[in-house]
């Protein structure tokens, strides 16, 4: 079962920018995910749209959580009112303060390891 994403562009943007974030391959991405390299540029290219198994694994390889990979990629309808606005980009941000904080706290626990 493919995610219906409303505007796929954006999905293929926000995977690509984590993925230039940590400085990885598709290649790298690609093989952590368990899909060919080929699927992962056509996900990012938005020319396939993933199904719930390829963006489960995905966001593990990332290391970041699914809602962080599909609120970065969504729109807010221009109907909209006021109030669902703020409150989406209100989610928005509090999503991305998590996926900082997640980062964090695997980075504090790679150098205790160390």
């Amino acid at each position: 079962m493919a995610v219906a994403l409303h505007e796929p562009l954006q999905f293929g943007a926000a995977l690509r920018a984590r993925r230039e974030a940590l400085r990885l391959q598709q290649r790298e991405v690609a093989a952590r995910a368990g899909i060919s390299s080929s699927l992962l540029s056509l996900l990012e290219q938005n020319k396939r749209q993933p199904s719930l198994g390829t963006l489960d694994a995905l966001a593990e390889a990332l290391g970041v959580t699914v809602w962080y990979l599909v609120a970065e990629s969504q729109p807010i309808s221009e109907h909209a009112s006021e109030r669902t606005r703020q409150l989406c980009a209100d989610l928005r941000e509090l999503s991305r303060k998590l996926q900082e904080l997640l980062d964090r706290s695997r980075e504090s626990a790679e150098e205790a390891a160390d």
